[in-house]
């Protein structure tokens, strides 16, 4: 049977067919162009766009993917959850589709529309109107409502090109809102950080209790004194004052007392250095050869408030500063002679005689003081200030209540550094340095968690240096590595004595220098000290500061992992002060943050302290970090901590450091405190 011929197209439907399908590939072609400028459109990401703008910048792609007469876009008040017209191409078609929108949301075709995923037609007085909900799959962002042309065909590829074109819009401005979402919180943060580095700032140059100039604020106020010297041929001096016998204060009326003896003379300092500005300001309107005159006569009578003090008052050229404890300093920028220090030194004793008051007694307070003069006895604020500290500890040695001036004789170096010096090197061998420990505690249960080892030392006089006063000598003289071992074997043997009387498993947490962890040996002296005391490697906690593991990220890491392999845990000590890179924080075998104790003072009042303690927790916790927080010193800042899920801290709320045999008693009675907890949840019931 002969096979059937195959039927052949007529050539005018052929030619349709050719006809319909280079128009269905003009159209594809163009819809590819259309997604691809619609695409690098929305991808730009300018966060200044309005919706307005972006429906602007959509409504020509829409009309080129299907024959609109007249195209609308609404926005949704979330508030109201209503719809509301945002752009039209003209004013009158504004007002048309205004009036179509209430009746095609009463008609309900709104709400039809909001559950398809593709446009829908409907049909409003004669118009074929198309709708599609401008929309996100976390949000509704609005409504594009387009009229159809007269005899336009509205096909699935039209469907399609609308969807995507629409979904783009809809993305467009989600991402606009977020990203002004996330610049709204970058500037919150910025804020947040300007303000808490100013507030580190003025920590680190102010000291806390008098909110004075400290230490390092006072040596760039010197060299910038001695730089304008070089210019005026004025003299610059540095006034170191010690108060007298003031640890009997402390002991006599308590520590508070001592807070308070200190503001006072702080006060009176302040009060006299204005009154001081006041008068240099007058000197400015004085003559050179009268102003010398009566800076003479100031010499002949001390008493005479209006003309001694004769010194000029540029910037900051007189400056009062609190070194820390019961330690003051004065410069003065700009005095003419000798004589004027003295007449300041008049007036201050005078002023500092005047009985202080606490409650129902009074004290009264003496000084001595020691004096450097620029450029004799320096010419550099390091020099100066050790010069007068050299000539303060003569004027303590010689019977106190006095100030004296440096002289050559003193020799450069401070005796009292040497004194201190002399003494550290041999306060390991006689065993002067002891350990006091902080307990952590968990707010939630009070259980002891840990305890922090801190170094004191006690010298032979029983005196008790602090170690922000050794330490950094220690750094100075070499000795940090040997103290800092002596803390590692006696943490460990704490550990080991607190397992004989029955406390198995506190850790103990050791704080470690930056000399001693860049020891190439130091994992092995650790584990050494460990092993010697029979203890479990994870009952030792090593704690470094920000500064410590950034100092070398990659050796640091190697040095980390090593620790943490033998089961050493490892904590960063206050974290939040320094400038660690979170991108590297994550690779650290980090065990613990600890939240330095300047975020935790005014965090239940400071909505900056706040916001950064909240963010550490919450790394923290994307870390799958342990965190204490630390000098925990109210129940409101337990609450707040609470709050953030930080259930471990330390401070004097709980517990100030304690000796060995206040430990014991401590433990024993967190002991029993839980131990007849335990009890009371056990008592069967009748």
């Amino acid at each position: 049977m002969p096979e059937p011929k195959p039927e052949i197209m007529p050539e005018d439907r052929f030619k349709e067919r050719i006809t319909f399908l280079e128009d269905l590939n003009r159209w594809h072609l163009m819809a590819l162009d259309i997604f691809s400028s619609i695409s690098q459109l929305y991808l730009q990401g300018d966060t200044e766009k309005t919706p307005f703008e972006i429906f602007e910048q959509t409504a020509p792609y829409t009309k080129l993917i299907c024959e609109f007469d007249q195209i609308g876009f609404c926005g949704v008040d979330e508030k109201k959850a209503s719809f509301h017209l945002i752009y039209t191409d003209t004013q009158a078609q504004k007002d048309q589709i205004s009036e179509d929108l209430e009746q095609l949301i009463d008609n309900g075709d709104f709400a039809w529309a909001l559950n398809l995923t593709e446009p829908t037609i409907t049909v409003l007085r004669d118009k074929t109107i198309v709708l599609t909900p401008i929309a996100t799959p976390s949000r509704i962002r609005g409504m594009f409502i387009g009229y159809l042309k007269e005899m336009t065909q509205f096909e699935s590829r039209h469907k399609r090109g609308l969807t995507a074109i629409i979904q783009n819009c809809a993305y467009a401005i989600e991402s606009t809102e977020l990203q002004n979402v996330i610049r709204d919180q970058n500037q919150k943060l910025v804020k947040a950080v300007v303000s808490q580095t100013k507030k580190l700032e003025y920590q680190h140059n102010h000291n806390q209790l008098t909110r004075l100039p400290n230490r390092a604020s006072l040596k760039e106020a010197v060299s910038n004194a001695i730089n304008r010297s070089q210019h005026t041929g004025h003299l610059v001096a540095v006034i170191l004052i010690d108060l007298d016998m003031f640890k009997r204060v402390n002991e006599s009326f308590g520590h508070s007392a001592g807070d308070e003896l200190l503001r006072q003379v702080s006060a009176r300092l302040s009060k006299n250095m204005r009154a001081y500005d006041s008068i240099a300001q007058l000197s400015h309107n004085i003559p050179k050869d009268k102003s010398n005159d009566s800076s003479n006569d100031s010499s002949n009578d001390s008493s005479n408030d209006s003309s001694n003090g004769e010194f000029r008052n540029d910037g900051d050229a007189n400056r009062i500063s609190h070194f820390g404890g019961d330690e003051f300093c004065i410069l003065l920028g700009d005095v003419t002679s000798i004589n004027d220090v003295k007449s300041v030194l008049n007036r201050i004793q005078n002023d500092l005689s005047l009985p202080f008051a606490f409650g129902s007694h009074q004290i009264i307070q003496n000084f001595s003081a020691g004096i450097s003069i620029s450029p004799d006895n320096g010419k550099n604020s390091e020099q100066l200030i050790q010069c007068a500290d050299v000539a303060l500890y003569q004027a303590k040695s010689k019977g106190r209540n006095q100030y004296i001036f440096y002289t050559p004789s003193m020799k450069k170096e401070t005796l009292h550094h040497l004194d201190l010096s002399a003494k550290l090197y041999k306060a390991l061998e006689k065993d002067q340095f002891k350990l006091h420990y902080q307990p952590q505690i968990n707010t939630k249960t009070l259980e002891i968690i840990g305890l922090e080892a801190l170094i004191r030392w006690v010298d032979e006089n029983n005196d008790t240096i602090p170690p922000n006063h050794f330490i950094p000598m220690a750094e100075e003289l070499g000795l940090v590595i040997p103290i800092g071992d002596w803390v590692i074997r006696e943490a460990c043997a704490q550990i080991r004595r607190l397992q004989d009387q029955g406390f198995t498993d506190i850790p103990i947490a050791v704080n470690i220098a930056a000399q001693q962890f860049a020891q190439e040996n130091f994992l092995t002296h650790v584990l050494e000290i460990i092993q010697e005391a029979g203890i479990q490697p994870d009952l030792l906690e090593i704690e470094l500061t920000e500064r410590v593991i950034m100092d070398d990220v990659e050796e640091t890491i190697k040095s980390l992992n090593n620790l943490h392999d033998y089961g050493i845990k490892i904590s960063v000590d206050d974290f939040g002060t320094g400038y660690s890179s979170l991108s590297y924080l994550k690779r650290f075998p980090i065990d613990t943050l600890k939240i330095d104790k300047s975020f935790i003072d005014d965090v239940a009042n400071s909505s900056d302290d706040a916001a950064i303690v909240t963010a550490i927790a919450a790394l923290a916790k994307s870390l799958h970090l342990n965190i204490i927080a630390e000098g925990v010193e109210t129940e409101n800042q337990v609450s707040f901590l609470n709050s953030l899920d930080c259930f471990h801290v330390q401070g004097f709320l709980y517990s100030k450091p304690l000796n060995q045999d206040q430990l014991i008693s401590f433990l024993n009675e967190n002991k029993k405190l839980h131990r007849d907890k335990a009890t009371r949840n056990h008592v069967p019931k009748k």
